[in-house]
């Protein structure tokens, strides 16, 4: 699949919510978008994405220029997870929105995406 994806230049939009993607997937994916200038958005919700994705992730989104929109509802995404998506998302000049529902999110998660995310 990421193979694919890096093949085909014209590829706007990955949808891979509720699959079992597993982490070498997830990263594989995430390298797959570096390779893939038009992609605008991203949904894996409800999928189960490790640390290691997650960073994965957060750094092909740093370096898409394309990416608009990110859902990860439902990945029990971890506070470490959410501010290396943050930072991403922050860094990003074309990024719209960053789908977080559906995942436990602490007090101090929130404020600590808060902070990251002030311009």
């Amino acid at each position: 699949l990421a193979d694919a994806i890096q093949h085909a230049p014209s590829m706007e939009s990955i949808d891979l919510g509720f699959t079992d993607i597993p982490e070498a997937g997830i990263v594989a994916l995430a390298e797959a978008i570096h390779h893939a200038p038009l992609v605008k958005s991203v949904d894996i919700k409800c999928t189960e994405v490790t640390e290691g994705g997650f960073a994965a992730l957060a750094a092909a989104v740093k370096h898409a220029p394309c990416i608009q929109n990110i859902d990860l509802s439902c990945t029990k995404i971890s506070e470490t997870g959410l501010v290396k998506m943050a930072e991403a998302v922050r860094t990003s000049k074309a990024m719209q929105s960053l789908g977080l529902s559906k995942n436990v999110i602490s007090k101090d998660s929130v404020g600590v995406l808060a902070e990251v995310m002030q311009c």
